[in-house]
C-alpha cells in the first residue's frame, strides 16, 4: 500500500495524483526486485479525476448503463451522424461560439423539418354525400326529410361503413 503524496500538474495539464513508498521501505523489502528493480523506490502517478473515472467505468458496465447506451444508440447518435455528414457539422466554418450556435439550431430547425416532412399521419376518414338536384317525384319529400332530420345521420354509422374509392373524386364515399 502506497501512501498518498501530493498533486501534481502532467505535461499536458492534467491534474495527478502522486503515490510513493518511502526510500527505506523499499530498501528492506524482499520483493524489490520484483517490483522496481531499477528504481530506488516505488512511485504511481494516477489521474486526480480517477475515482469518478472508476464509477463512471463501472456504470457505463452495469446492466442499466448497457441499456442506456443502446438507447443513445438508437435515438441520440444517429442525429448526430446525420447533421456530421449530411449538414456540414464537421467542421463549422463560423467565428465565435453565438455563431457556431446559430449554426447548429440552423441545422437541427432543417433536419427537423425534412423529418416532419417524411412524416405521413393517418387520413382520417371522409365522407362524400353526393347532393342532386331537388327532383319532383314521389320520393323526393322523404329524400329531403331524410336529409334535414338530425337524428337519421350518426356518426356511429360513419364509422362502420365500408369505403369504396371514387376516382373522380378521391375521397371515401360510404354507403349509409
Amino acid at each position: 500500500m502506497l501512501p498518498f503524496r501530493n498533486y501534481a500538474t502532467s505535461k499536458d495539464g492534467n491534474w495527478v495524483k502522486n503515490y510513493r513508498a518511502a526510500y527505506q521501505d523499499c530498501q528492506h523489502c524482499p520483493l524489490k526486485m520484483s517490483c522496481t528493480p531499477a528504481a530506488p523506490q516505488q512511485k504511481f502517478v494516477r489521474s486526480a479525476f480517477d475515482a469518478a473515472y472508476r464509477r463512471a467505468w463501472h456504470r457505463q458496465h452495469s446492466r442499466a448503463g448497457q441499456q442506456m447506451r443502446r438507447l443513445r444508440q438508437r435515438t441520440v447518435e444517429p442525429v448526430f451522424g446525420s447533421l456530421l455528414h449530411h449538414y456540414g457539422l464537421r467542421r463549422v466554418g463560423t467565428k465565435g461560439q453565438a455563431a457556431a450556435h446559430k449554426t447548429m439550431l440552423l441545422s437541427a430547425i432543417a433536419y427537423n423539418l425534412k423529418k416532419l416532412l417524411k412524416h405521413q399521419p393517418k387520413q382520417p376518414a371522409s365522407v362524400a354525400l353526393a347532393l342532386y338536384p331537388a327532383q319532383q317525384g314521389p320520393y323526393s319529400s322523404l329524400f329531403s326529410a331524410w336529409l334535414t332530420d338530425s337524428n337519421s345521420l350518426q356518426v356511429s354509422s360513419l364509422t362502420e361503413c365500408l369505403p369504396t374509392w371514387s376516382s373522380a373524386t378521391a375521397t371515401t364515399i360510404c354507403s349509409i
